[in-house]
């Protein structure tokens, strides 16, 4: 993309995104590991599907339209939303950092976050520390999202 797109795209993730992390709760295995799966999401909503499919032209991602039961209840119109995870989400929030202005802090913290995920080294594997370390970066987005 552009200089000018990856303003556009954090102006538009800035007003209409989501930067999302959640941890389910740490279950020991029979084994003795501990496991503590880890979501993380990067998604754009609108009722225009034209900013959609821009943003699936031009960023790597899935796109979806609301079903009925999904649209909010106060909504007239359509629903549609571009996401992606992963290395994706890393790429899309790399190109947007430097002109993100209400989202850069989740932006930073969920950079942090994906990079304790380090490749075919799942959860079973990460000690105490990283798997807390990994907790409270959850819990830090999350904090950021409910300003």
């Amino acid at each position: 993309m552009t200089e000018t797109e990856w303003a556009y795209f954090a102006g538009i993730l800035d007003g209409e995104g989501s930067i999302y992390a959640s941890a389910s709760v740490p279950s020991k295995q029979p084994s003795g590991k501990v496991y503590t799966c880890c979501q993380t999401t990067l998604c754009v909503t609108n009722s225009d599907p034209r900013l959609i499919d821009w943003l699936a032209s031009k960023l790597p991602g899935n796109t979806q339209e609301y079903t009925p039961a999904q649209t909010p209840k106060n909504s007239r119109k359509r629903v549609f939303k571009w996401y992606c995870n992963g290395e994706n989400m890393c790429v899309a929030l790399r190109g947007a950092l430097p002109y993100l202005i209400i989202k850069k802090r989740q932006a930073e913290l969920m950079l942090e976050l994906r990079a304790t995920f380090q490749a075919g080294r799942g959860s079973k594997a990460m000690t105490d520390q990283e798997r807390a370390h990994r907790e409270h970066l959850v819990q830090l987005i999350k904090a950021e999202n409910q300003r």
